[in-house]
């Protein structure tokens, strides 16, 4: 599982409403694929008391794009012509249960599956490759 950092509740709600993510292509390594899940972190700083991993989807199509082609958010200023990966998702589930928030200032992080549905702080969902 892919555990991907929001920058924003606007890139939050576009995301789910349009069921992708999407990442600088330099963030990920050839050895973090295949990615079969995304699931989504909410940082304290960002979003308070709704932070943590709360939703999560099956990955059903794996791009590499350039940012422009990514026309759901505006991208920033100099980013146009950059690679970046973008997961189309089947669905984006909630969680029962979210998986608090411990922040430690990753961009991205991966977790086994297993671990994610029954943890209850992020650092006990999550393990580095």
């Amino acid at each position: 599982v892919l555990v991907g950092t929001m920058r924003s509740p606007q890139q939050l709600d576009t995301c789910r409403k349009h069921c992708f993510y999407y990442i600088p292509a330099e963030r990920l390594q050839d050895s973090d694929f295949p990615i079969r899940y995304v699931a989504l972190y909410q940082s304290q700083y960002v979003f308070g008391a709704q932070a943590g991993v709360r939703y999560y989807g099956e990955v059903m199509k794996c791009s590499a794009v350039r940012r422009s082609a990514i026309t759901e958010v505006s991208p920033r200023r100099g980013t146009e012509g950059n690679f970046y990966y973008r997961f189309d998702i089947r669905e984006w589930k909630q969680l029962n249960r979210p998986i608090e928030a411990k922040e430690t200032g990753f961009v991205r992080d991966f977790t086994r599956r297993r671990n994610s549905g029954s943890a209850r702080k992020r650092n006990t969902a999550f393990v580095r490759p």
